[in-house]
This record gives structure tokens, C-alpha cells and sequence, in this order.
């Protein structure tokens, strides 16, 4: 009996340490190239005397480099100053942002001239340098597939619309449906130089999107959600939100040790929904559904694996 009993101890700990690993590597990937919010474009206006001082990319987005460290592309320089970037105006520079929602977004960093190979490179259709956006998607617009990034409306309607899996591999990955994304899903958006300051997407990259969470939402009774109008049309009053800690590097240090960094998702459905483009990390899922003027909530946990679908089962209970 005692023999029986240890090994039925031993089965459920070879069990547990089997899901350690896929837990452990997610947690320990570096999310940081799929997560940093970043711009690669001409320089505008620059505006030294103003509190904060600011720049101007992209025809109007301002950005405050109080913060920042601007530096040239040989890391050897000196650090440079505001002033420093006065006579650069209309050159490409390079711009790491904090975050995506302040009013006036903050950078981290600002790199200025040429030298590395990436400056080399032309725009799609060989005219002009390459300028690009890598931020959260915060709204796509259907009939018209307009793009909403850093407060910034981009036409992605004519722009190959393609998944970058989790290896980060060249070669040809599916096309993927951008209506179908949660919001705060990382974008790397190629934009056609020729039509500056016209904001014209000639590539779509959706960075993790071969990470998928399967969110399965029931209700207290054990029935899966699936909640429909009258003639049988989706009707989405059931709100999905992530918070999801992954793993980068510190903003504006580049050998910097790497820190925890929380970020969120949401989409709204009308049921059970599949989550793609988020990163490897674990975090927490919370479910709203209100019909009626009744609401019902549920959470669980999750930890995201790279290039596979993690399913989640989130049973609702009346809120209160």
C-alpha cells in the first residue's frame, strides 16, 4: 500500500515538473524586439524652447524628448543635445517611445545619422528611405481598413498584410485578418515614402501571430456563451481583457538588464474568442458579458507559449 502510494505521488510530480519547462521558457523569452514602440522616419520640426521640448515625425505627431537620450548611430559619441538636432531636420531618424498614451508621447531615445546597414535601405518600390512604425494597434476601421497606431490613421487597404511567428524566421507566414486582432496587438507597419506626409502602409507585419490563447467564456450554468440577435447575427456584449507580464529590456538601454513589463489586450465578442498576436508571458483574463443591464464577470490565469494555442476556460458568475 505504502509502494502504491508513492508512486501515485511520483506520477503527479512528473506531471507538474512536465509543464514546467514550457512555463519557464515562455516566461524567460525577451520580448523586447516584438514590444518596443518605435519609429523610423524623416525628422520635422524641432522645438528646443518650448517646455517640454518636442519633436515632429510623421506631419503630426509630436513627441516629448525631455527624457531622451539622443545619441548618434556610433555609439562611441558623445550624448548629443536638443540643439544637436535643429540642422537634421528632414533627415531619417530613429525613435523609442515610453509608451502609446499620453497625450504628448514620451521618447526614450532618439538616434540620429547614418552608418549602419538598415540606412542603406530604400522604401518599397526603391523610392526614398525606409520608414516604418512598430506600436499596439489601437483601432481598425473595416469598411476602409484604416489603421489606428500612436493616435496616427494609416491606409493599410492596398499594404501586404502578413504574421511573423514567434522564431522571428524569414520566409513567407500567412496573411492575416486585422479586424480579427485584439487591440494592443504589435504592429510593424512599412509606410511608402513617396506619399509623406500622407500616412500610406505599404506592408502590415502582426508581430507573436502564431500565439493564440483559446478563450472559452460559459455561463453559470456550464453553457457556452454564443449570444445572437433575433435573425441569428453576432451580438458582441461580452468584453475580453489581458493583462500579460513579459519579459524586455529596459527602455532606452540597450544592454541594460531585462525587467517585467505589463501589457494589455481587449476585444469584444460574442462568446468565445481566439486571441492571436500576443506575446510569450503569463497573465491574467478577465471576461465582462452585460445583457440586459445584468452582468457577469469571470477571470483566470494564462501563460502564453510561442507558436501555439493555449485554450482558457472562463466560467461567468453574476457580478455582486
Amino acid at each position: 500500500m505504502k509502494d502504491a502510494r508513492w508512486a501515485v505521488v511520483g506520477a503527479v510530480l512528473a506531471v507538474l515538473l512536465a509543464g514546467l519547462p514550457a512555463a519557464r521558457s515562455a516566461w524567460a523569452d525577451d520580448e523586447s524586439d516584438e514590444v518596443e514602440i518605435k519609429i523610423r522616419a524623416p525628422l520635422g520640426d524641432v522645438h528646443c524652447e518650448t517646455v517640454p521640448p518636442t519633436i515632429t515625425v510623421l506631419g503630426t505627431l509630436i513627441i516629448d524628448i525631455t527624457s531622451a537620450a539622443i545619441r548618434a548611430n556610433d555609439e562611441d559619441e558623445a550624448p548629443l543635445d536638443c540643439a544637436a538636432l535643429v540642422p537634421l531636420m528632414g533627415q531619417i531618424i530613429k525613435v523609442e517611445l515610453l509608451n502609446d498614451v499620453d497625450v504628448l508621447p514620451k521618447a526614450t531615445e532618439v538616434e540620429v545619422g547614418g552608418g549602419d546597414e538598415e540606412d542603406d535601405e530604400v522604401g518599397e518600390g526603391g523610392d526614398g528611405p525606409r520608414v516604418e512604425v512598430l506600436a499596439p494597434l489601437q483601432q481598425v476601421v473595416v469598411d476602409t481598413t484604416m489603421v489606428h497606431v500612436l493616435g496616427l490613421v494609416i491606409d493599410a487597404s492596398h499594404a501586404d498584410i502578413e504574421g511573423s511567428d514567434d522564431d522571428d524566421e524569414d520566409g513567407e507566414q500567412p496573411p492575416v485578418d486585422l479586424t480579427t486582432l485584439p487591440m494592443g496587438t504589435f504592429l510593424e507597419i512599412r509606410l511608402d515614402p513617396a506619399l509623406l506626409p500622407t500616412l500610406v502602409a505599404t506592408k502590415v507585419e502582426v508581430k507573436n501571430s502564431s500565439n493564440h490563447v483559446d478563450v472559452e467564456v460559459v455561463g453559470p450554468d456550464g453553457q457556452e456563451i454564443d449570444d445572437r440577435d433575433a435573425a441569428g447575427n453576432p451580438v458582441n456584449d461580452v468584453e475580453v481583457r489581458v493583462a500579460e507580464t513579459v519579459r524586455v529590456r529596459r527602455a532606452g538601454r540597450r544592454h541594460a538588464r531585462r525587467m517585467a513589463r505589463v501589457l494589455h489586450f481587449h476585444t469584444r465578442s460574442n462568446g468565445s474568442v481566439l486571441l492571436s498576436g500576443l506575446p510569450t508571458g503569463h497573465g491574467r483574463v478577465s471576461v465582462t458579458r452585460t445583457v440586459n443591464g445584468s452582468t457577469m464577470t469571470g477571470q483566470g490565469r494564462v501563460v502564453v507559449a510561442p507558436n501555439g494555442t493555449r485554450h482558457r476556460r472562463i466560467v461567468l458568475h453574476h457580478a455582486g
